[in-house]
């Protein structure tokens, strides 16, 4: 299920597990085997994966995130920043749409990003055409790990400033074969054969992004 349907489809499905219910959404459509639909949301698993790829187990609570965005894959990366255990803010520029998220995910709202002191990790949830960027400085001073969600074009103006300043990234076609991944094994109850799926999905994606390069 992709946008904008994953919240409509909230009310067909006969149970939700515990990270759609707080996310709000569902991406991940499981029919059981008495008939009856599972609703699941592998985008924050997706996140988590990634993120916990570049973190050091004993490390990732005494971390800081950043959220940039306010809809539902902002929804999901904040519950991956709770599970995880990270201190948690949310920037948005319409202030009351940062504030919703904030209280319901129990995080801080940043108003102006010139003002943080110290960021471990962003994660960017806004689409490619806002044209996001981080202020330079704070990128500069503490080069933190970058996930950006959105998959088109593969170099976000967020992606190349954080390249640039020698910071870690993840860009949104891995997060989307991650959460792919997660959803293979709900529905087939297998492991999923990644080196398999990476290469279609990147061979697919190379041909068909014009940003590739």
């Amino acid at each position: 299920v992709t946008i904008p349907h994953k919240e409509s489809v909230l009310p067909m499905m006969d149970e939700l597990t515990e990270a759609a219910k707080h996310i709000g959404a569902v991406n991940t459509v499981i029919r059981r085997e008495d008939g009856t639909l599972l609703g699941d949301n592998t985008d924050w698993i997706g996140i988590r994966n990634l993120l916990q790829s570049a973190i050091p187990k004993s490390e990732v609570k005494k971390l800081k995130a950043l959220v940039v965005g306010a809809g539902g894959t902002a929804f999901a990366a904040c519950y991956c920043i709770k599970f995880l255990g990270m201190e948690l803010s949310i920037y948005n520029r319409t202030f009351a749409k940062a504030e919703n998220v904030a209280n319901r995910f129990q995080g801080s709202i940043v108003k102006d990003l010139t003002s943080l002191e110290h960021i471990d990790v962003v994660v960017g949830t806004v689409p490619a055409t806002a044209g996001f960027q981080l202020p330079d400085d704070l990128v500069a001073r503490c080069k933190p790990i970058v996930l950006d969600a959105a998959y088109r074009p593969r170099n976000t103006k967020l992606i190349l400033q954080a390249d640039a300043a020698g910071c870690k990234t993840f860009v949104g076609v891995q997060m989307l074969i991650e959460q792919g991944l997660a959803q293979f094994e709900r529905w087939t109850g297998q492991t999923a054969p990644r080196d398999v799926i990476e290469r279609n999905v990147y061979e697919y994606y190379d041909r068909s992004d014009p940003g590739k390069k």
